[in-house]
């Protein structure tokens, strides 16, 4: 860090009731709060409690990117003091009083002053930082199986990966498709959306790469409807938007079971292999691996509509 950087100490003075508004309207803990910060979850609960109401400017820049708000959604902002009341006879002035600009209005500049000299010390900070700093790169891709009977089980996997080795936080969000019903997940997920479809994970990327996989239950839907997936990532060291998570992001559901690629109602050597490449290392990850060998072994399989399950052939 030079010495123009390490002067730049910008601090802002914030609403910490509108942070705990904010976070507890997304269903967000104060320990999610504090790793996407880089922070203890004492302070969090401080920030929220106004007894740390002036915070540093990047840190209150994570905080808002951390509940999806701008800065200014979460600065301090006072009400209007009463004016005194006027006596019941007042005597004119003596002499002429110049006009002053009312509270209201000194306030709102003074708002206005405040905010645009935080963005402008943030901006710089971001200069100095970017030009001395080397820039990281993470990524998320996401694998899916091609398809699945409606009503079934079947796995996920989001490979993160680092374009160097790192240490840091990290939020990993995925938004499942309507009707979806997340089972588990490897890490365990660190929230799941009752009403959203959201699951989410606080966890930390050590090295250059990390799996996180999960079982989800798909909805009864006709045969041939799309799921569609999306997610987003955000690292420490990542500033701006969170990228999204990449790669496949469309299931279909159909009448084959979700590790038989080629559709011909069994699977074969290549496809066993798959599995065992992606989810076979993920130790605790229940995929019902039982079911997927013993088909492998057999001569096939059929999807039985109306009992909802695999008939495994002889």
């Amino acid at each position: 860090m030079n010495e123009i950087e390490s002067q730049i100490k910008p601090m802002v003075l914030i609403d910490g009731a509108k942070v705990k508004e904010f976070r507890e309207r997304q269903g967000l803990t104060q320990l999610y709060m504090a790793t996407a910060v880089g922070v203890t979850t004492e302070t969090i609960s401080r920030w929220e409690n106004r007894r740390y109401p002036s915070i540093k400017g990047d840190n209150a820049e994570k905080l808002a990117e951390a509940l999806g708000v701008s800065v200014v959604d979460i600065l301090e902002t006072r009400s209007e003091e009463t004016a005194p009341a006027a006596p019941d006879d007042p005597s004119p002035p003596s002499l002429p009083v110049k006009p002053v600009l009312s509270t209201k209005l000194k306030r709102h500049l003074s708002v206005i002053l405040l905010v645009t000299l935080v963005v402008v010390v943030l901006q710089v900070a971001k200069y100095f930082s970017q030009s001395s700093q080397p820039t990281v790169s993470v990524t998320a891709s996401r694998m899916l199986p091609p398809h699945v009977p409606g009503g079934q089980q079947f796995p996920v996997l989001i490979r993160v990966a680092s374009s160097e080795p790192v240490s840091f936080s990290l939020l990993l969000k995925e938004n499942l498709p309507p009707g979806c019903e997340p089972i588990m997940a490897i890490p365990g997920f660190t929230s799941v959306g009752k009403t959203s479809g959201q699951v989410k994970w606080v966890s930390r990327l050590e090295g250059d790469k990390q799996v996180f996989a999960y079982l989800v239950k798909a909805p009864l839907v006709p045969e041939h409807t799309m799921l569609v997936f999306n997610g987003r990532i955000l690292a420490g060291p990542m500033s701006g938007s969170s990228p999204a998570t990449g790669s496949d992001n469309q299931l279909q559901i159909a009448n084959y079971h979700w590790a038989d690629h080629n559709r011909d109602n069994r699977i074969d050597d290549e496809e066993i292999l798959i599995v065992y490449d992606l989810f076979g290392d993920i130790e605790g990850f229940e995929f019902n691996r039982d079911l997927v060998d013993e088909i492998w072994a057999s001569t096939g399989y059929h999807w039985n509509s109306k009992a909802g399950q695999y008939e495994v052939l002889p």
